[in-house]
C-alpha cells in the first residue's frame, strides 16, 4: 500500500493517501508507447450543456396512465453530442413534494424507458443554488428527453435538462491502477495508529484508508465559489449514507470521470459552491475525496438538504444505483473503513442515536432518514440497517474495537440558518407553537420574497416585512403552486377571524380561509364581493368551497349560508342566500 507523508495541524503521520502529485508523463500511461517522440493525446475537458424543458399549457397537460400525475414540462427526444451524465434543474421556491422528474436517453440508436431521477434539495446555506434532481450516470449516450410530472398542478419555473460530457483523462490510468492495488487489502480489522490532530480532534483509533485526493482526480474548479472558505464544524456527530443512482455499468477506468461529472453538474449546472458529498466510493472500493476543505475535517457538505446533517454528518455516497443492484464486497469494505476512520477522528461511537434537525436518528443513517427520498436505495438501506455482523453499523463498530456507545447526543447549533427578518417575524408571531420548528434555511421565492420551511408551515419575508402561513392555509397555498400560483405572495400572516374556528391569511390575489383541516381559496371579483358583504361576519358566512367554474362557464363560490356567482362576460354578480 502506497503512503504519503501528510501534515495535519502541525503533526506528521503516515497515511495511505493516493495523491499523485504533479503530472505523470502521458507516454508512460498510454498503451503502445512510441518513446521520447510520442505526442500526448488531446483530451477534451469536461463540459455541461443545459437545454430548456418547456412548460406544458394547462389545457394540453396529459395524465400518465395508472397515476394521478400530469406532465407539466416536457422536452421531446433531442439528439446531442456524446454525454455520460444527465440531470434536471429548476428555480427554487416551489414545493417539490408532488413532483416527479424523468429522463430517457439514447444509446446505440436505442431509446431507454423513462427513468425517474432522485430529487435533490439545494444547499440551505446557499440561496443562489438551483433545485432539481441528483445527476444520473448513463454511460455514453447521444440523445435525451425529459419531463416533469405533478400530482397537484405544481409547476416549477425555468426547467432545464443538463447533459454532462466527462471524458477520461490520461492521468486516470495511474489513479485506477494504484487504487486497484490498495483496495485489495483489508476485510475486517484495521491497524491502530496514534496521532494528534489539534484540540478540535481526538487521536485516531483507526488508520486512514487509501483515498484519491482532489489533486489526483482533478475537478474543474472554474465554477466553484468559496463555500464560506469552506465552513467546518468542531465535531462530527455521525455519517450519512447515499447512493448516486444511475447506471451500475461503469468500469473502474471510468470512475474518475464519473466523479468529475458529478462535480461539474453540482457546480456549473446546479450552481452549488462545490460537489455536495464529502466522499464518494465506487463499486470497486476506491474512495474519492469530495468537497474540498480537508479529509480530516468536518467540512459542511450539501448532501442531505438539511442544515444539521450537512454540517455535522459526513456525507458518503456510493457510486451506483443500489435500489436495483446489490452492493459489492469491495464497496462495503471501503465504506465501513472510511466511516470507522472518520468517526474515530472525533471520538464518535458507531452506535447510539443523535438529535438532528428536529428528529432522533442513528449516528450512522441513510439519506432517507432525514429527507423524503429512496436514497441510498433498497439494497443500500438494507445493508445499513442489517443487525447481523455483515451490517454497516456492525462492521464499523468492529473496526472501532466494539465502538458501542449509547444514549443520544445533540450537536451544537443544529438550527437552520434563518434570515434576520424571518427569525424576527417567527419570534414575534403569537401562534408560533402551531408553526413548529425550522426545517430549512432561507430560500428564494417569487417577486423578491424569501421563505423558510417549518414543520407546520412557512415564514415569508421581503425587506423588513415578514408573514407567517401555517396549517391548512399553508397546505392549500402550496397546492395552488405557492407564490407562483393564483394566490401569489402573502401580504399578511395567518390570523383568526371573528368567527370561532375560522382563520384567514391575505395574499396578493385575495384570501385563503381555513376551518379545521379544510382550506378554501377566495380571490378576484368574488373575493371582493364577499368582503363587501362583511365577509365571514356577514350573512353569507365563511366559505365552504374554493372558487370553481360552473357548467355555464361562470365562476362560483359556496358559503355557509349561500353562494356568489360571477359572470366575467357581463361583469355581474348573483348572490343567493339560504
Amino acid at each position: 500500500m502506497s503512503s504519503l507523508l501528510v501534515r495535519l495541524a502541525g503533526a506528521s503521520v503516515l497515511a495511505p493517501v493516493l495523491a499523485l502529485a504533479g503530472t505523470v508523463p502521458v507516454g508512460a500511461l498510454t498503451p503502445g508507447d512510441a518513446g521520447d517522440d510520442a505526442v500526448a493525446p488531446v483530451v477534451a475537458e469536461p463540459s455541461a450543456t443545459s437545454m430548456a424543458v418547456p412548460d406544458v399549457a394547462p389545457q394540453a397537460q396529459t395524465r400518465i396512465a395508472g397515476t394521478q400525475e400530469e406532465v407539466v414540462a416536457s422536452r421531446e427526444r433531442t439528439a446531442t453530442d456524446t454525454f455520460q451524465m444527465v440531470g434536471i434543474t429548476w428555480k427554487p421556491g416551489v414545493d417539490d413534494a408532488s413532483l416527479t422528474a424523468e429522463v430517457r436517453t439514447r444509446k446505440n440508436d436505442v431509446w431507454s424507458a423513462w427513468t425517474q431521477l432522485d430529487l435533490s434539495d439545494p444547499d440551505p446555506a446557499d440561496p443562489g443554488a438551483l433545485a432539481g434532481t441528483d445527476p444520473m450516470w448513463v454511460g455514453d449516450a447521444d440523445g435525451v428527453a425529459a419531463r416533469v410530472l405533478s400530482a397537484d398542478g405544481t409547476s416549477p419555473d425555468d426547467v432545464k435538462v443538463a447533459v454532462v460530457e466527462s471524458p477520461r483523462q490520461p492521468e486516470d490510468a495511474a489513479i485506477t491502477a494504484q487504487a486497484s492495488a490498495d483496495v485489495s487489502l483489508d476485510s475486517s480489522a484495521l491497524p491502530v495508529t496514534t496521532a494528534s490532530f489539534g484540540s478540535a480532534m481526538r487521536a485516531a483509533a483507526v488508520s486512514q484508508p487509501s483515498i484519491v485526493l482532489r489533486s489526483s482526480w482533478q475537478p474543474n474548479q472554474a465554477y466553484q465559489s468559496s463555500c464560506s472558505s469552506p465552513t467546518t464544524a468542531s465535531t462530527q456527530s455521525g455519517a450519512l449514507l447515499h447512493h448516486t443512482a444511475g447506471s451500475n455499468n461503469y468500469t473502474q477506468a471510468q470512475s474518475p470521470a464519473y466523479v468529475r461529472a458529478a462535480h461539474l453538474y453540482h457546480t456549473k449546472t446546479q450552481k452549488w459552491c462545490d460537489i455536495g458529498y464529502n466522499f464518494l466510493v465506487d463499486k470497486y472500493g476506491t474512495i474519492y475525496e469530495g468537497r474540498r476543505g480537508g479529509i480530516t475535517k468536518m467540512v459542511r457538505g450539501a448532501h442531505s438538504g438539511t442544515t444539521g446533517a450537512n454540517k455535522y454528518m459526513v456525507g458518503v455516497s456510493m457510486m451506483g444505483n443500489y435500489d436495483t443492484a446489490a452492493l459489492t464486497s469491495p464497496l462495503k469494505t471501503s465504506v465501513a473503513n472510511l466511516i470507522a476512520w472518520r468517526l474515530s477522528l472525533f471520538g464518535t461511537p458507531a452506535k447510539g442515536t443523535m438529535a438532528m434537525d428536529g428528529r432522533t436518528i442513528n449516528r450512522i443513517s441513510g439519506h432517507r432518514d432525514v429527507k423524503a427520498t429512496a436514497c441510498p436505495g433498497r439494497y443500500g438501506y438494507a445493508w445499513l440497517t442489517d443487525t447481523g455482523s455483515g451490517g454497516l453499523r456492525q462492521m464499523v463498530a468492529a473496526r472501532m474495537g466494539g465502538g458501542g456507545g449509547g444514549g443520544t447526543v445533540t450537536p451544537p447549533a443544529t438550527s437552520p440558518r434563518l434570515s434576520p427578518t424571518i427569525l424576527t417575524t417567527y419570534n414575534k408571531y403569537a401562534y408560533k407553537k402551531q408553526v413548529g420548528t425550522a426545517k430549512s434555511g432561507t430560500k428564494a421565492a417569487k417577486a423578491g420574497y424569501v421563505y423558510a420551511d417549518f414543520t407546520n408551515g412557512r415564514v415569508y419575508a421581503k425587506g423588513s416585512a415578514g408573514y407567517v402561513i401555517w396549517g391548512a392555509i399553508d397546505r392549500a397555498h402550496r397546492a395552488a403552486k405557492g407564490t407562483s400560483g393564483v394566490m401569489g405572495v402573502p401580504t399578511g400572516s395567518a390570523a383568526p377571524t371573528k368567527v370561532s374556528g375560522v382563520w384567514y391569511a391575505n395574499f396578493a390575489a385575495g384570501r385563503i380561509y381555513s376551518r379545521g383541516t379544510s382550506a378554501y381559496l377566495s380571490y378576484g371579483a368574488i373575493d371582493k364581493r364577499h368582503r363587501a358583504l362583511k365577509g365571514v361576519s356577514g350573512r353569507l358566512g365563511y366559505p365552504t368551497s374554493s372558487i370553481y367554474r360552473t357548467a355555464s362557464g361562470n365562476y362560483k363560490a359556496d358559503y355557509r349560508s349561500g353562494s356568489i356567482t360571477y359572470n366575467a362576460r357581463t361583469n355581474k354578480y348573483s348572490v343567493k342566500y339560504r
